[in-house]
């Protein structure tokens, strides 16, 4: 168990290579069986993508659960926040808050709004596969800019 939290969670692609999922803080906020859930619903997706679609959606992983991760010390909160009737509003304002950091940055909206799509896609996909009631169940739309 060590192992993964330092060396990260493995995840293999369609095409058999192997991609390390940072999930350390998921772990220390929200515990071994909430990450268990999103290593392995992970595992499933990695099995349909090839090695840089799959590295793709794990940098969209990292983006979102360091967003969630700030925002929610527990799992009590997380799953409050993420039901049906909060997690639009949610994500909503997760993105707002990264708008401001590409601001800041000077960064492209654009291309942040398009990895923000892909985010939220991602985050989809997770609910679909770990949706057993430990996780968020309720999804949120995907936008295409």
């Amino acid at each position: 168990e060590r192992l993964l939290f330092y060396s990260g969670w493995p995840i293999r692609s369609s095409d058999q290579e192997i991609i390390y999922l940072n999930l350390a803080n998921c772990y220390t906020l929200y515990g071994k069986e909430f990450t268990r859930k999103i290593h392995n619903a992970m595992i499933n997706i990695g099995l349909r993508k090839n090695k840089v679609t799959l590295e793709r959606d794990v940098g969209n992983l990292k983006l979102l659960l360091n967003r969630l991760t700030l925002a929610f010390k527990n799992l009590e909160e997380l799953m409050y926040y993420m039901n049906s009737q909060n997690a639009f509003e949610t994500m909503y304002r997760i993105l707002n808050i990264c708008i401001l950091e590409i601001q800041q940055k000077r960064l492209s909206h654009q291309s942040f709004l398009k990895r923000w799509s892909a985010v939220v896609c991602l985050y989809n996909d997770l609910i679909d596969i770990a949706s057993t009631g430990d996780l968020p169940s309720q999804k949120v739309g995907c936008w295409d800019y």
